[in-house]
């Protein structure tokens, strides 16, 4: 009999992500840390800004399921995964600017009408940021990397509980602008999205029945007395 796939509850799994992805970090801070300050030294140079973002999010998916992560793994999956990742992070970047590049045009205009297409392109702007968001730990979870596959499976997962990508990504902002002023955890900031993500994907395909519950991570918890 095949297990039935149930609508996971979006908006609530989004606050859960908050609370896991801060016990999470504190526990991997050190981790997290150094994988974050190489990210931003990879970011600089620009083009290899595919790989450092899947070694990133590599070293942050067992920490999701309550692992051991060590940073210097960075470096072997920065060298493995060059060419996909190249591929998916710099269509999404061309289709941000595409996207604003029409949304600001019509924004731009007198035109009553011509202003409907730029509300039209502010949706697709924020459906695509949320893509944006999730691509990555999708495409670690799937067994083909193709980048067709991982754009299919990324917008239906994202449209399918879009209610709670959207909260997610609120919460997202809110937590990263409170960690940019107070620093030095504004060097945190990349590994804390790509373990937020991590964490918001990984607690969806479960609830939803995509991925087994895992034995640690997911394990009934006692409250304290």
């Amino acid at each position: 009999m095949q297990k039935e796939i149930t609508r996971p509850p979006s908006i609530r799994i989004a606050f859960r992500t908050f609370w896991r992805t801060l016990r999470h970090a504190y526990e991997n801070l050190g981790s997290l840390g150094m994988s974050s300050v190489l990210w931003l030294l990879l970011a600089i140079v620009v083009v290899p800004l595919g790989p450092a973002s899947a070694a990133l999010h590599r070293v942050t998916q067992p920490m999701t399921e309550e692992r051991a992560s060590p940073w210097n793994r960075f470096w072997e999956h920065f060298r493995a995964d060059w060419g996909w990742s190249s591929a998916l992070v710099w269509t999404f970047v061309l289709g941000l600017v595409v996207v604003e590049g029409n949304r600001r045009f019509y924004s731009g205009s007198g035109n009553s009408t011509l202003l409907l297409f730029s509300g039209f392109f502010l949706i697709i702007m924020l459906i695509w940021s949320g893509m944006l968001l999730f691509a990555m730990p999708i495409a670690l979870r799937q067994t083909d990397l193709r980048l067709r596959t991982t754009m299919r499976n990324t917008a239906i997962i994202v449209l399918a509980n879009l209610p709670g990508v959207i909260v997610s990504m609120i919460l997202l902002l809110l937590s990263c602008v409170l960690l940019f002023i107070i620093p030095p955890l504004f060097l945190l900031i990349p590994g804390w999205i790509a373990l937020w993500t991590e964490e918001n994907v990984r607690l969806l395909l479960v609830a939803a029945g995509h991925l087994p519950e895992d034995e640690v991570a997911d394990r009934p918890r006692i409250p304290r007395s």
